[in-house]
Order: structure tokens, then C-alpha cells, then sequence
């Protein structure tokens, strides 16, 4: 059973803070119910480990280059939340790739988070080149 676990400090999904914690980039965002939230990816320990993450050559997509990232021109003007300074956000889109969550609230809207255009993760897909 031990070897279905991969480590993160070997997981091709994992982006390195230091030598010993970093960021799981293994699963793309989900949808929010709350406008202009920023999708922040988990902090986790080089010594921790899932069934979902890889060894080997790659590396997850980034954002800009995703089908399921859009970006409007000028980057996106928040309305509601602003945990990111606004130079960020001009080079910030939406991340598409999960569809909203049911919800006990009837009516509740849906939001995509907001991602960087140089942010990356696992669930991504490469747009074809031209």
C-alpha cells in the first residue's frame, strides 16, 4: 500500500517554497459562490504524500496556457474582494475547469476563481498550438 502513496517533495505537481514546504498544484480550483475569490492552493510538507500525486518527467499546465483559463482583455477588475493587491488582478482570469458545487441555498450563483496567468496545476489541459 506504502508505494501508492507519492511523496510531494517527488510529485511533479508539487511547486517548492523552500526545502521543506510548498504548494500542491495537483487539482485546479473549485467554483466559489462568492464574487472575485482568488483560488489559493493548499500548503503541504515535502515529507506528505497522496494516491493522486506523479513521479516523472512534466509538469502541470499553466494557467495562460490552459483551454480552461479565460482572461478579459486588461486582466479582471474586482468588484467584491480584494485579497490581492490590483496588479495582480490585471494579470489575473477565471479558471473554468470545475462547474459549481450543489448547494443547499436555492438561487445561489455560481463564481469561477480567479488564478494568475503564471499559476499551474494538474486538472489543466495545453491549448493546440496555432
Amino acid at each position: 500500500m506504502q508505494e501508492q502513496i507519492c511523496r510531494c517533495a517527488d510529485c511533479l505537481y508539487w511547486e517548492h517554497g523552500d526545502a521543506t514546504e510548498g504548494l500542491c498544484r495537483r487539482h485546479a480550483p473549485a467554483a466559489s459562490q462568492r464574487m472575485d475569490e482568488v483560488g489559493h492552493w493548499p500548503e503541504t510538507r515535502a515529507t506528505d504524500g497522496c494516491a493522486e500525486g506523479a513521479r516523472g518527467p512534466g509538469a502541470p499546465v499553466q494557467c495562460m496556457l490552459c483551454v480552461y483559463w479565460s482572461q478579459p482583455s486588461g486582466g479582471l477588475d474586482p468588484e467584491r474582494r480584494h485579497d490581492q493587491p490590483l496588479a495582480w488582478w490585471h494579470h489575473a482570469g477565471h479558471c473554468h475547469r470545475r462547474a459549481p458545487l450543489p448547494t443547499p441555498e436555492p438561487g445561489a450563483r455560481g463564481f469561477w476563481r480567479a488564478t494568475a496567468a503564471q499559476d499551474a496545476c494538474g486538472d489543466g489541459e495545453a491549448r493546440a498550438s496555432a
